[in-house]
């Protein structure tokens, strides 16, 4: 399974530690590219800062924010994919918000 992370911070690294090992890890999306960077290094993927430059060819989007920044990034992320699944970490986010956005979504609560 192709696999991005949108975000770079502890969960993002901890579930990509976790899936890189039966999975590939091909981008990871970060406000700040030097964070993505920092987390892509270790899995040999693609560090992006926009949104426009994920590849929509991806299995499985994980977004991996902090709980304030859930929504809005749900929003900016939806005109990129149109397959794709994607889950958000999100313990206080329903999936009420990622289904009205995209048809194929989860909630993966680590």
């Amino acid at each position: 399974m192709r696999i991005s992370f949108i975000g770079s911070g502890k969960v993002a690294t901890h579930l990509a530690r976790g899936l890189a090992k039966q999975h590939q890890i091909v981008q990871v999306f970060s406000r700040n590219l030097d964070h993505a960077r920092q987390l892509a290094e270790q899995f040999n993927a693609e560090p992006i800062d926009h949104y426009h430059d994920i590849n929509s060819q991806i299995d499985l989007i994980i977004i991996a924010v902090s709980d304030q920044a859930i929504t809005e990034t749900i929003v900016q992320l939806a005109p990129y994919l149109s397959s794709s699944l994607v889950v958000h970490t999100s313990g206080s986010t329903a999936l009420n918000i990622l289904s009205q956005h995209y048809s194929h979504a989860g909630v993966l609560y680590p």
